[in-house]
């Protein structure tokens, strides 16, 4: 079976990485553009590209899916296209060249949160489940018929990174226990239902600030959504504070205002919301390492009554 794989993010590796170790070999590998990265701005390749070129996967990085491209791809004459986080939309011409069909790999339980972003996004929204969905790409983003989708729950402490490795094991093991399905015939598509469609866009930078004025739980969601990065963050005295994790601690005080300390001990800080407290737990001062919160109040001494911003 020919296959042209398309992916550009961390999470595109590990899925080609375990088509090749069950010898899916891929004809040719689709990914994006260098980009500037890091405080230099210097053009770096996506992980997809990187990998590629070290086991000898012929690799290719359009700046357009033009008509060139197009005629490219057909000369391949490809059995299926894998399409995993790919970050741009494949045109219709595309869509239509693979003799078996062109296959998206989402992870989300779709039609529930489409976009780029729903590992974010479901932690955000204190999802108990996610899953992931492998269906036939479409010109509309994340709107194909379904092929095959599986659950799996989320555990209270999962944090964008724990969750990201549950969904890349199920991706990869519904992906390897599919292909053979699809190679065969032996597959149906179901038109995705027209209730329950929700969205995931990208994460804003805006959205990381916490709003202390919102319940203890929903910003501590937040923290665990955006570790490693872009990271929740408030200010203290003037700095930059990203918190990594924190935990809730119920409360019915209301003489506090949000954001503002209301205990200090050697190993705990408690912050009062809207609703509960926020304890956070690994903080990172502006130019500074990663810290415990011990560590934290050992180095900045916060007081009972100053606040985060």
């Amino acid at each position: 079976m020919k296959i042209v794989f398309f992916g550009s993010t961390d999470y595109s590796l590990e899925v080609l990485k375990e088509l090749l170790a069950k010898s899916y070999i891929p004809c040719l590998v689709v990914t994006s553009p260098d980009t500037p990265q890091g405080r230099g701005l210097k053009l770096l390749p996506s992980p997809v590209k990187r990998f590629s070129q070290t086991t000898g996967l012929e690799v290719l990085t359009p700046h357009k899916l033009d008509k060139e491209f197009i005629s490219l791809i057909e000369e391949r004459k490809p059995d299926l296209f894998i399409v995993v986080s790919y970050g741009r939309i494949l045109p219709p011409q595309l869509l239509k060249i693979p003799k078996i069909l062109p296959l998206g790999v989402h992870p989300s339980l779709l039609p529930r949160y489409r976009g780029p972003a729903p590992i974010n996004w479901v932690l955000i929204n204190g999802e108990k489940e996610t899953g992931v969905t492998l269906f036939k790409l479409s010109k509309g983003v994340d709107e194909g018929e379904i092929i095959v989708q599986e659950k799996i729950s989320i555990d209270e402490d999962d944090d964008f990174l724990t969750l990201s490795e549950k969904v890349y094991s199920l991706s990869k093991r519904l992906l390897v226990k599919t292909l053979p399905l699809l190679e065969k015939g032996d597959f149906s598509l179901e038109v995705q239902p027209s209730q329950g469609i929700s969205f995931a866009p990208k994460i804003d930078k805006t959205l990381s600030k916490i709003n202390w004025q919102q319940p203890a739980l929903k910003i501590r969601n937040l923290i665990k959504a955006l570790v490693p990065k872009p990271c929740a963050f408030s200010f203290f005295r003037g700095k930059r504070i990203k918190f990594y994790s924190a935990e809730v601690e119920k409360s019915e005080v209301k003489e506090s205002l949000p954001g503002e300390i209301v205990q200090v001990f050697k190993h705990t800080l408690k912050i009062s919301t809207s609703q509960d407290l926020l304890l956070p737990l690994r903080l990172q001062p502006e130019g500074k390492k990663v810290l415990e919160v011990s560590e934290f109040i050992n180095g900045y001494h916060p007081k009972q009554g100053e606040a985060f911003t």
